[in-house]
Formats: C-alpha cells, structure tokens, sequence
C-alpha cells in the first residue's frame, strides 16, 4: 500500500497497577515504512503482547545490579535445566568481554535450537540491558528503549534499496525505529561492543529480512549534539575508522549496504514525552503491550 505521510501509529501501553501511557508517532513518508505498515495490517494478532516485549533501561549503577542478578539467575537456571555448559567464571564481573561471551553463548544456543527457551531469549534481552545501563551510566545519561513484535512474524527480504535508508548513525528519543529481530550481532553490534572476536569468528549476522519488531526510543540523550547532521556524519565515520583500524574489511565488506551500521527510522514521536515514558518504565514492575492503532 502506498504511505500516506498523515499516518499515525500509536501504542497503548499498561504497567502491573493498571497505569496507562499512549505513545504516538509520525509515521516516515519512505518505502520501508509502507512495507512495515503493510506487515502490521496483514499479520494483526488478537493478542499483540508477547512475554518478553519490554526492556526498560535503567541509568544508576542499582539498575544495572538489579539486572546483573537477573542475569545469574538466568545463566545459573539454564545450566541445570538445559545443560546449557555457559562459563560461570563470565558471572564474575560486569565487563566488556564477559558480557560479549554471554551473548556468544545465547547466539550459539538459540541459533542451534529448534525452539529457543523464554529463559535463553530473555538472557539476550538482559545482556543488551546490561551494556545500555552500563553506557548510561558511564556518560551519565538518560536513553532507553523497548522491542516488540507485536505477536506478528510476517516478514519479507530487505532489497538492496531497503539498505540504503538504514542511514542514521544517530538517534534520538522519541523516534521508532526498525528493530534488528535477527539472531546475533550485525556490525553495529559489534562495533559499539568492540566485539572483535564475533567478527573473527564469522559470527556477524545483517539483518536480512524487514519484520515487525520495531524500537521505540526513550529517556533523554545528552550525548547528541545540536548539530544532528554533523553528529551523524561523524558517528559514520567513527564506525569505517573502527573497522579499518581492527581490519574488520578482512572478513567483511563493511562499506556494502548490507553491513550498514546505521538504523532506519520510521516515526517521530507526536504528542508523548520520552523521558517521562523512560521514568514510568523503569519504575514499573512489569509493562505490556494492551493495543496498537495505525490510522
């Protein structure tokens, strides 16, 4: 169907109190925001929430604790249930490289099984929590976000075309953007987690295919600078430095569209506030999904 630029999309949101927020966005006048929309309208689920939607992210070194815990539990469970053999020694700290082993690990489990567990997905959840609260924390910042799929797993290839609106290496709260709802890392991963062992190892994985998943946004981001356009140029080329300084183009064509490390947006919030959903997120105990409209 062909976009009209007036479309809105909204989100009714819900916490465990019965607190509601409405988040609503302008929709991007571009081809992957009509195929996304076409996705969402063919494959609507009578239920759109599914278990592990939401993912706050917390700001304060009790957050990232609290999340931490999480994650041993989590490990420690799948380890005596699945026999899962995670390396508990990476349950040692929260540092760069243990937190890039355990995500290794869920890449290997969920892209080995049939039928990946709630627990194995939700320690790929918990991880990329763990490294964002970790960012905000080091910085002293604010931003958040959430994935959802909305119970709908219709999908269709990305055409080279697609790739090239994956064209912002920055951005801010308030937009929607398309989610990455591949297993593994693309080498926007790998570049913002100085992941160089995924790339060695042949484990990056593009996104391949547009889905529903979106990723909406939140908090505050005190490190764009007023000047977005300059911001994003240089974030650009912070990523080809980073691959050409690591020799990533040894085992990757890191300048094809395909291995674009910027996101694509496809709304730009109208009436909410960012920062105060980021709050009210993280303040919550559990936060589903209770409806969505496009109109």
């Amino acid at each position: 169907m062909a976009i009209n630029i007036n479309m809105k999309f909204e989100l009714l949101l819900e916490n465990q109190s019965g607190e509601q927020r409405l988040l609503d966005w302008q929709l991007v006048d571009h081809a992957l925001s009509a195929k996304w929309v076409d996705l969402m309208i063919a494959g609507r689920a009578d239920n759109p929430n599914s278990i592990w939607d939401w993912w706050g992210v917390g700001y304060s070194q009790e957050h990232l604790d609290s999340i931490w815990f999480k994650i041993k539990q989590i490990v420690l469970h799948l380890n005596s249930i699945e026999q899962a053999n995670i390396d508990e020694r990476l349950l040692s700290g929260i540092t760069r490289d243990n937190l890039n082993e355990l995500h290794k690990q869920f890449h290997l489990l969920a892209e080995h099984a049939t039928d990946a567990s709630n627990e194995v997905n939700q320690l790929n959840y918990l991880v990329h929590l763990a490294e964002s609260c970790v960012q905000n924390v080091k910085f002293n910042s604010k931003e958040g976000s959430f994935t959802t799929r909305f119970n709908n797993y219709n999908s269709v290839p990305l055409t080279e075309e697609d790739y090239t609106l994956f064209d912002r290496y920055i951005t801010l709260p308030g937009e929607l953007t398309l989610g990455y709802s591949t297993i593994g890392k693309n080498l926007l991963h790998c570049y913002g987690d100085n992941d160089l062992r995924a790339v060695k190892e042949g484990l990056v994985r593009p996104k391949l295919t547009l889905t529903t998943e979106v990723r909406p946004l939140l908090g505050i981001n005190k490190r764009a600078g007023s000047d977005i356009e300059a911001s994003n140029r240089g974030n650009r080329e912070k990523f080809y430095k980073w691959c050409e300084d690591n020799g990533v183009g040894e085992y990757y064509d890191y300048r094809s569209p395909m291995h674009s490390a910027g996101q694509c947006v496809i709304g730009h919030a109208v009436k909410f506030d960012p920062a105060e959903i980021n709050e009210w997120a993280i303040a919550s105990t559990s936060v589903k999904l209770v409806n969505w409209t496009i109109a």
